[in-house]
């Protein structure tokens, strides 16, 4: 089905969702029949693994990700300039954008993303709470339902 691009925080912590947490929605996305460009984002070992690479590696690398993705996912309970750096690409790439909250959260997210959902200049980007990972798989499927990709060579 689709090619999916997971954002999370990586660096900028685990304050509100866990590592655990976090690592059950790539899970619950390839469930759905989707396919993910990566999943170093979750692996157990990312600590480790991106200390060997430069900060211009790991961006020039999640660039490449995005740029293979149809679509981007990304969880922005936790606090990431990465993540809203990714999110702000995708934008300009015209890729389609489900970032996804925990409710608890909502009051702390930034203004400036959740402020995309809904500008006229950013209309593909959608932000939606959840409460429960159960919960989000409805809310994926119909965010990429209400963004069909177009078919290549058609208008």
């Amino acid at each position: 089905m689709a090619r999916i691009f997971f954002a999370c925080s990586m660096r900028g912590g685990f304050g509100n969702v866990s590592q655990d947490k976090l690592r059950q929605i790539p899970e619950l996305i390839e469930s759905l029949g989707h396919s993910l460009v990566s999943k170093h984002q979750v692996s157990k070992t990312f600590s480790q693994d991106e200390v060997q690479l430069t900060e211009v590696q790991i961006h020039d690398r999640d660039v490449k990700f995005l740029l293979n993705a149809e679509y981007v996912i990304a969880e922005i309970s936790n606090p990431s300039l990465g993540v809203g750096g990714e999110i702000s690409d995708a934008n300009w790439r015209n890729k389609p954008v489900l970032c996804i909250y925990q409710s608890s959260v909502k009051d702390s997210i930034s203004a400036y993303i959740m402020g995309m959902a809904g500008s006229k200049f950013t209309p593909l980007v959608e932000c939606v709470s959840y409460s429960s990972i159960s919960e989000l798989g409805k809310k994926i499927s119909d965010f990429i339902k209400a963004h069909p990709l177009k078919k290549k060579g058609k208008k």
